[in-house]
């Protein structure tokens, strides 16, 4: 009991951490007359990158003995995991086809926050730096610190930490950044691959297995989305 409650209390930690330290952060610039939202493009990306990275590091220092332990697993064992979990990408994908597929019955809008990013790559050479660095090599590994370790630390409970890491990996990704109620449905599709990352997390109780699908499918669709800007920039040349 008492080693539950310690695992709680830091899995609750790293959640708060998580989610307010940056506007913590934030009102104290602000009270020393120093406003980030005033910067260049370049220094926000520096900015914002910082604080990214800073976040990380002060999760990894809470979890590193874990960290380590599993990463050293996970390098020898990689190919039995690749072997394992090999098929979890592809499901996730085919779901969530078949999600936005049903959302779009209702709405054929992109959510708030797939908006955000394509506004932030399409910013120009800082915002493709930007884009590039934290979806592929922060966000993965620290959303998986923060939504499958920490929250399986107060939920051990397989099942139910499964539903509750899944829905509410999706619902962060939509919650306060919706325009119209419809929207809410787009938790739905980013629920989808909160829910086999957890899975993937539960059976094989090494972090790295999970970011290593969190970071192919980040990587896959980010690439995926250059190529589109690309050739829409290329297309707009030609007209």
């Amino acid at each position: 009991m008492k080693n539950y409650i310690t695992n709680a209390l830091k899995g609750i930690g790293i959640i708060l951490f998580y989610f307010f330290f940056s506007g913590l952060l934030l009102l104290f610039l602000n009270y020393l007359n120093i406003k980030p939202a005033e910067f260049s493009r370049t220094n926000k990306v520096i900015y914002m990158l910082s604080v990214s990275i800073f976040m990380l590091f002060i999760i990894i220092l809470v979890y590193f003995k874990e960290i380590k332990n599993e990463f050293k697993d996970f390098k020898i064992n990689f190919i039995k995991y690749f072997n394992e979990y090999k098929s979890y990408w592809p499901t996730m994908i085919f779901l969530m086809l078949l999600a936005n597929l049903f959302i779009s019955f209702f709405t054929t809008d992109i959510s708030s926050n797939e908006e955000s990013i394509r506004s932030i790559l399409h910013s120009g050479i800082p915002g493709l730096i930007y884009t590039c660095i934290s979806c592929s090599l922060i966000a993965p590994l620290m959303e998986e610190l923060v939504f499958r370790k920490s929250i399986k630390k107060i939920i051990p409970q397989k099942y139910l930490f499964i539903l509750v890491s899944g829905i509410f990996f999706g619902s962060v990704h939509v919650i306060g950044q919706t325009k119209h109620l419809v929207e809410y449905l787009h938790i739905i599709s980013y629920s989808i691959p909160g829910l086999v990352l957890a899975t993937a997390y539960q059976k094989s109780d090494n972090i790295f297995v999970s970011t290593s699908i969190h970071f192919f499918h980040n990587t896959v669709l980010l690439i995926g989305q250059i190529i589109l800007m690309i050739g829409g920039i290329l297309w707009q040349k030609r007209k």
